[in-house]
């Protein structure tokens, strides 16, 4: 939470890391262990898209313990690194893509 600071309105809402630019493996997996959902993503993609919508879904879902804050989604497509992204993301998940069944 920011802090009010030199008469500036303090923000409620929690602090999100930015996601990763660039193909570096230290940034990425500080970006991986922060939320409690961490979704790697081609805008593009409709597996993502299906995705995406169920946890948001549960975002506005009252009975579902999940903040908006806690929910990152990092589009790799607009990253000029995309490929070593979805590569290094291949070493830790086992495949180069999760498609939502």
């Amino acid at each position: 939470i920011n802090a009010e600071y030199m008469g500036e309105k303090a923000s409620l809402k929690p602090y999100k890391l930015p996601n990763p630019v660039g193909f570096n493996k230290k940034k990425i997996d500080e970006w991986l262990k922060t939320p409690t959902v961490a979704i790697v993503s081609k805008s593009y993609c409709p597996y993502c898209k299906k995705v995406k919508d169920v946890f948001n879904g549960f975002v506005n879902d009252k009975s579902v313990k999940l903040e908006e804050s806690q929910l990152y989604v990092w589009e790799i497509d607009y990253d000029d690194e995309c490929a070593q992204i979805q590569d290094y993301m291949k070493t830790i998940t086992g495949g180069r893509s999760r498609h939502a069944r």
